[in-house]
C-alpha cells in the first residue's frame, strides 16, 4: 500500500513538473492564421510575428496581447499544434454602415457597435452624412450617429434613398419620389419604421380620402412628435 502511494506521488510530481517545464522547452517558430474570410491580412500577420522565437507560454501571452488590442478583431482563439506552431482563428469586425463627411469628402466605415474601422473614397453601404469632422479610426461614434445609421440601413432595405443627413436634432432622409422624412436622433427603430411604412403606403392608395399627398401637397413628413406632422 505504501509503495503504491509513493508511485502515485511520483506520478503527480512528474505530471505537474511537465505542465511547468514542457511549455518552456517548446519554441514557436511558425504561426498559422485565418479569419472567417480566409487568410489573415498582412497587418495581423506582422503583429503576430512578435510571438515567434518565444517559448510556448510566452508566445501565447504575446499573441493574446496583440490580438486583444486590435480593434479590427471581434474574437479569436489560439491553439498549439505540434511540433512548434500556433494556430490562430480570428473573427474580424465587419463594416455595417458608412458615414460621409462632406467637407473632407470621405466615407467613414463603422461596425455594428459604432467603432470606426477605416476610411474610403467609395462604398456601397448605407450612407449617413454627418457634420462636425471625421472621427479617428478606432474611436466610437456617439449614440445618435449609431442610431441614425441603423435606421438608414433599415430604410434602405425597402426604399431607394437619395440622401440621409444628420443635423443637430434630426435625421432627414430623402427618398426617391416621396416626401422628405424627418426622424428623431433617438427612439424605437421598429416603431419609426412601422409608422413610415403605414404612411407611405397610404400615399400610394388611389381614390381614397386619406391619400394625403394629393390633398395636402405635402413635401415633408415629420416623425419626431407624438402626432405626425405634415408640411
Amino acid at each position: 500500500m505504501k509503495t503504491n502511494y509513493v508511485y502515485f506521488v511520483i506520478v503527480l510530481i512528474i505530471f505537474f513538473s511537465s505542465l511547468y517545464f514542457v511549455p518552456r522547452s517548446i519554441v514557436i517558430d511558425n504561426i498559422n492564421c485565418k479569419t472567417q474570410f480566409g487568410a489573415c491580412g498582412e497587418h495581423i500577420l506582422s503583429s503576430l510575428d512578435t510571438s515567434k522565437s518565444l517559448h510556448l507560454k510566452a508566445a501565447k501571452r504575446k499573441a493574446n496581447e496583440v490580438l486583444s488590442a486590435n480593434y479590427l478583431i471581434q474574437d479569436y482563439a489560439i491553439r498549439y499544434k505540434l511540433p512548434s506552431t500556433l494556430d490562430v482563428s480570428i473573427i474580424e469586425n465587419t463594416t455595417r454602415f458608412a458615414l460621409y463627411e462632406k467637407e473632407k469628402n470621405i466615407f467613414i466605415l463603422i461596425d455594428e457597435s459604432g467603432r470606426v474601422l477605416s476610411y474610403t473614397d467609395l462604398t456601397a453601404l448605407p450612407v449617413l452624412e454627418i457634420l462636425g469632422g471625421v472621427p479617428e479610426i478606432g474611436a466610437n461614434v456617439n449614440k445618435e450617429i449609431l442610431f441614425c445609421s441603423s435606421l438608414v440601413a433599415r430604410l434602405k432595405q425597402s426604399y431607394e434613398i437619395d440622401n440621409a443627413k444628420l443635423d443637430t436634432d434630426k435625421l432627414v432622409v430623402k427618398i426617391k419620389d416621396k416626401p422628405d422624412l424627418v426622424y428623431p436622433t433617438q427612439g424605437d427603430i421598429d416603431v419609426l419604421l412601422g409608422s413610415t411604412v403605414l404612411v407611405l403606403s397610404r400615399l400610394k392608395q388611389e381614390g381614397e380620402d386619406f391619400r394625403i399627398e394629393e390633398v395636402l401637397n405635402i413635401s415633408e413628413i415629420d416623425f419626431r412628435f407624438k402626432n405626425l406632422v405634415l408640411r
